[in-house]
């Protein structure tokens, strides 16, 4: 998770929860605390985030193109790191089984499967 463009809010959804053991938010714009919150990164659904927020979403797309889209958008500064990066994510998702968490699943074809909601 980023923080992205100056002047923007950003929290993890701890600092929601009130839990406060990751990223905090920045002060220069409030959150508005009954406004939706999007929390996304390969890392961002675990057993606690799907625990306090309202919907998990999780996005699937082939290895390969996740890889090209990345790198695309990125630029090949993390082309390097790729390859530990694809290790923390599998490591991450044998642990911590995010797409069993997930309400809804999207996929890069435009399929829909939801489930609680």
């Amino acid at each position: 998770m980023t923080r992205g463009d100056a002047g923007q809010s950003w929290c993890s959804t701890a600092d929601r929860a009130r839990a406060r053991p990751g990223w905090r938010r920045t002060d220069r714009v409030g959150l508005d605390g009954d406004a939706p919150i999007l929390v996304e990164g390969c890392g961002a659904l675990t057993a606690f985030s799907a625990g306090v927020g309202t919907t998990a979403m999780w996005f699937v797309m082939d290895a390969a193109r996740r890889k090209q889209r990345a790198l695309g958008r990125d630029g090949e500064l993390y082309a390097p790191h790729w390859d530990r990066w694809a290790a923390q994510e599998r490591q991450h998702w044998r642990r911590d089984r995010p797409r069993e968490l997930a309400d809804v699943i999207l996929h890069d074809a435009g399929q829909v499967d939801a489930g609680a909601v």
